[in-house]
């Protein structure tokens, strides 16, 4: 499965996906800083991976319609370690 990471979600969670197999981008390390969600949904959309962020933004499917995407998971876990999403995203 084809990732993109939102600047928001902890980058330890990049490692994590990496040693599980995952092709996974973390959107920190791509050129042209800071990027607006309309690009960071653009790339996600062109590459076909599916987004992984915490921002609510992304949960309005009539900004960012889910058919135009290959999936987009909007992790709503304020009180969670990052162990605990890591969980809640492997499962």
């Amino acid at each position: 499965m084809k990732l993109l990471l939102d600047a928001d979600i902890p980058r330890s969670f990049f490692n994590r996906l990496k040693q599980d197999g995952f092709d996974v981008i973390d959107v920190r390390d791509l050129p042209g800083q800071p990027l607006e969600d309309e690009q960071v949904f653009e790339i996600a959309t062109k590459e076909r991976r599916v987004l992984i962020s915490r921002d609510l933004d992304f949960s309005n499917i009539l900004h960012y319609p889910p058919a135009k995407s290959s999936g987009i998971i909007v992790l709503r876990t304020h009180l969670l370690s990052k162990e605990e999403m890591f969980k809640i995203l492997q499962e």
